[in-house]
């Protein structure tokens, strides 16, 4: 290997980075948005689709002779702009679980409420420490 080619290092370096922590974010978000039932059902046609593009995108580099390879690193970057626009979509949609758990919390919240607090103002530690002794 030529250390002059600096491109081919950091397409390099890139397309390994990209490999471990583009998956790690993937299934950090995919266990972020389904609960268990959901993850049941999803998780098959999650992989299905992961094997397709496995097989794909090699067949697709094998053609880099007859398409070019800035043709290839266009089809790569148009993939992640791809999912990172579906996963906006998605959340957009469906929202994750964290956000359908606080909707949830809220409106049970908001049914039992009882009367509104005084605000804690900023010395409100001090007069709790003051009022009560076991604070102290």
């Amino acid at each position: 290997a030529d250390p002059t080619r600096l491109l081919g290092w950091v397409s390099y370096c890139a397309i390994e980075s990209f490999g471990s922590i583009g998956v790690t974010n993937f299934w950090a978000f995919a266990n972020s948005v389904y609960d268990l039932e959901r993850a049941k059902k999803a998780y098959g046609l999650l992989i299905a689709c992961a094997q397709l593009g496995s097989v794909a995108g090699p067949t697709l580099v094998t053609q880099a002779s007859t398409l070019g390879i800035p043709f290839l690193y266009f089809c790569g970057a148009g993939c992640m702009a791809l999912m990172v626009f579906m996963v906006f979509l998605y959340v957009q949609r469906f929202g994750t679980d964290k956000q359908r758990a606080d909707a949830l919390e809220v409106d049970h919240v908001e049914s039992t409420k009882p009367k509104k607090k005084e605000k804690a103002g900023m010395l409100e530690g001090l007069w709790i420490v003051g009022r009560y002794s076991y604070v102290q």
